[in-house]
């Protein structure tokens, strides 16, 4: 299937968390409004010094990759690019679908490189494709929220979107290469969860059929989702009865 060109017909990885609940930079009440095509009010729009990092952030991706092939033998196949963002969609719901930074081959090499540090990856993903998702975090801010190296302990936020990847490729593994500052490298791992994946889709689905398409905005979750839902409220006016 062609992936869409509009965000709006689809819930893509950089939803997932907010549409679940777990992210703290949106709620889902935030994500139907950008999906139905309403504005929030000029209050409730994105922190700019954020949208400034993730700009920056995005920038940095395709050298993050070239580092990556530059210090380990992993064999990229294919990487997203302005001109083809690599969009997957999903085989049974076309309103789920996944950008993924880069795809890479599992090899005799790659599976030998990580098993010296202590990252077992499945033999039998040998000659398959996987998914990878490109981060960057700051040496002493962002990295307070990141585990130890090459387990899965990397904020709700990327671990949703890489699991909402893994469900919409049906594959098994995703690497999260994450940059540290500018010359630290490290790598994280998502493994497919079936339990987690069935979860969420339930809920995504929930979310795109039960408040995108029948127009019904989702319970807030916060004040702020409140001031949200009294901005859009339209103003009305009744003539006061007698009786009232």
């Amino acid at each position: 299937m062609n992936a869409p060109s509009d965000r709006k017909q689809f819930i893509g990885g950089s939803d997932a968390a907010a549409v679940l609940g777990l992210s703290q930079w949106a709620t889902p009440l935030t994500i139907y409004f950008r999906k139905i095509g309403q504005e929030l009010p000029a209050a409730m729009q994105p922190d700019p010094n954020r949208e400034r990092i993730l700009r920056r952030g995005k920038l940095m991706e395709p050298v993050i990759i070239k580092m990556l092939g530059y210090e380990m033998p992993v064999k990229i196949t294919k990487q997203a690019t302005d001109d083809d963002p690599n969009y997957h969609v999903d085989p049974e719901h076309d309103f789920l679908a996944a950008q993924i930074d880069f795809e890479w081959e599992v090899t005799e090499e790659i599976v030998e490189h990580f098993a010296k540090k202590g990252f077992e990856i499945d033999r039998g993903l040998i000659g398959t494709i996987q998914n990878a998702e490109v981060k960057s975090a700051h040496p002493f801010v962002a990295m307070k929220k990141f585990g130890e190296e090459g387990t899965d302990e990397i904020p709700i936020e990327y671990a949703s979107q890489a699991m909402h990847g893994l469900m919409v490729t049906g594959r098994q593994l995703c690497m999260v290469p994450v940059l540290v500052g500018s010359d630290n490298l490290i790598i994280y791992w998502v493994k497919r969860d079936d339990e987690t994946i069935a979860g969420m889709r339930e809920r995504e689905f929930a979310f795109w059929n039960d408040n995108v398409l029948a127009k019904v905005p989702p319970a807030p979750v916060d004040i702020l989702d409140v001031f949200r839902l009294l901005g859009k409220a339209a103003a009305t006016t009744k003539e006061a009865t007698p009786e009232v």
